[in-house]
């Protein structure tokens, strides 16, 4: 089962040449805010998107796989 971190929203987002702020615009939030998302929900100032962000950013990307292992690595596992 595929694992999920809050750093593969970077690296998928850089794979495709997307800046933080074009992400953040696309999702309709701010860039500081998908720099915490990628940060993740660890202590180090991060945080974890809810579902239906998790699922915007997935979407944004154009790989709605990102939703579902995210899902199954912070939910079903």
């Amino acid at each position: 089962m595929p694992v999920f971190t809050n750093s593969d929203i970077k690296m998928r987002r850089n794979l495709q040449g997307i800046t933080a702020a074009d992400l953040a615009e696309r999702v309709g939030c701010d860039t500081h805010t998908i720099y915490n998302y990628e940060r993740g929900g660890d202590g180090a100032q991060g945080c974890d998107p809810d579902p239906n962000m998790m699922y915007k950013i997935a979407e944004a990307l154009g790989d709605m796989n990102i939703w579902f292992d995210w899902m199954r690595t912070k939910y079903w596992s």
